[in-house]
Formats: C-alpha cells, sequence, structure tokens
C-alpha cells in the first residue's frame, strides 16, 4: 500500500543493473568514439605545429648577407652572404596561388646544399637542398629576389 505524499526510491538491483547495462555500453562504443575524435584530435595538433613554426621562423635582410632563424624544438640559424648566392627560384603551387604566396628558395654553391644517401643495390643518390627557403606574398617575394640580385 503506498501513502500519500510517500517518495518512492528505485530498488538497488534496478539501479546496478542500469549502471551496468550504461557501463557495457560505454565500453563496446568506446572504440567507435574515439575513432570521431581522433580526426579532430589530429587536426588540432597539426594547427598547434604550424602555428609554432609560425612563430618560430624569421628572416633578416641587409646590405650584405640575409639570415633565416627558424625551429621549433632544435633552432638555426643561417646567414646567407649575397655573393656565394647562385640562384634564387621562386615557386608557388596550386594552393598557394589561392593564397598568392610564393616560395622563394635561395641556391648557393654550398656542399650543404648535397646530400648523398644509399639507395640499396642502386647505389649511391644525391638530393639537392636550397640553402633558404621562404615563403612570401607574391610583391614581396619579387622585391626579395630583385634586391638580392641589385646588391650580389
Amino acid at each position: 500500500m503506498i501513502l500519500p505524499n510517500t517518495t518512492l526510491k528505485a530498488t538497488n538491483k534496478f539501479l546496478s543493473y542500469q549502471d551496468t547495462l550504461l557501463l557495457i555500453i560505454f565500453i563496446i562504443t568506446l572504440p567507435f568514439n574515439f575513432l570521431f575524435f581522433l580526426p579532430i584530435i589530429i587536426i588540432i595538433i597539426i594547427f598547434i605545429i604550424i602555428r609554432l613554426d609560425y612563430k618560430n621562423y624569421s628572416f633578416t635582410y641587409n646590405d650584405k648577407n640575409i639570415e633565416i632563424k627558424q625551429g621549433i624544438i632544435s633552432k638555426s640559424q643561417k646567414t646567407i652572404p649575397y655573393n656565394t648566392i647562385q640562384n634564387i627560384n621562386i615557386n608557388s603551387g596550386l594552393l598557394m596561388r589561392m593564397f598568392k604566396i610564393q616560395k622563394v628558395e635561395i641556391w648557393t654553391s654550398s656542399p650543404s646544399q648535397i646530400q648523398i644517401f644509399q639507395n640499396g643495390q642502386q647505389g649511391y643518390q644525391t638530393e639537392h637542398r636550397p640553402d633558404g627557403k621562404i615563403y612570401l606574398e607574391n610583391e614581396d617575394a619579387e622585391t626579395l629576389k630583385s634586391y638580392i640580385i641589385s646588391h650580389k
């Protein structure tokens, strides 16, 4: 018999059954929840790395040389005198053109540009890398190139 103004509580069996059922459902769907959030976590990590790389990259140029500073964990500083520069390439891909950005590659006669590595049975291969890479807006890239050429 239930009396008026009486609060009824569920039995402990019912609560433990619900809790157990919710726990089982959570454990079963955990891999799917993780797979749902994994791309979001990866995008956030990539965004943070790009932002840190942007904040830790700078270059300065004067009448004699250009100095490039970069690096998040291991910092590097490279000074390239204008009289050692042999070529300046300006490249832009499809995505870079959409954002009106160009990559300025500075080539010198430095042996550090050439990296030699063994490629299995085929012997040794070389890979050429520019001494400096700078990403600039279109007008700034052309201005920097003409400034370097005029001060060689």
